[in-house]
């Protein structure tokens, strides 16, 4: 998170202001929960996994394949995320993210990282349409389906996936 809002304030964010930041963070995380659950963890670990009998590939494949998905997922977005260019420009956001998902190994830390990309480019896209000003009270809906949906990912990781025998990969 703390690495992901730092790309947030680097960016160049046209809001510092933290309910705008909450708000958008709250309005992105289901999203960007699904996406990190489809394009890395289940494209990305299953690539990986089908081609760790060559090592040196395993993670650059994993990692091209899933940012590109990622990329071409946009193209069912609304504008100015459905673009030729945005798409090519969101791959290789993609690229980013696929290098916290392999470096770090952590789901959480990675959909955390990758919300505050999305954070950015919602609070941009929002400043752009001049629409930056409904985001600066709180705005519960938002807030409410985002802690929702961490609830949801934390019970079905802790009751069905770690049961299991899921166990992280060691380094």
């Amino acid at each position: 998170l703390a690495a992901g809002l730092l790309f947030y304030m680097a960016g160049g964010a046209p809001s510092l202001d933290p309910v705008v930041i909450l708000n958008a963070y709250a309005q992105v995380f289901v999203v960007s929960m699904a996406e990190v659950m489809v394009c890395w963890a289940v494209v990305a670990g299953s690539v990986r996994r089908s081609v760790e009998n060559r090592a040196w590939l395993a993670v650059p494949a994993a990692a091209i394949i899933a940012s590109a998905l990622f990329g071409v997922y946009h193209f069912a977005h609304s504008a100015p995320f459905n673009t030729p260019s945005m798409v090519a420009f969101l791959s290789v956001v993609g690229l980013v993210t696929s290098a916290v998902f392999f470096l770090t190994e952590d789901l959480y830390a990675t959909i955390a990282f990758h919300n505050a990309l999305g954070t950015l480019g919602v609070v941009r896209a929002l400043d752009s349409a001049g629409s930056l000003a409904a985001f600066e009270t709180v705005q519960w809906p938002l807030i409410t389906t985002a802690i929702g949906g961490l609830c949801v990912l934390v019970a079905v990781d802790a009751i069905v996936v770690r049961p299991r025998g899921f166990e992280p990969r060691t380094r």
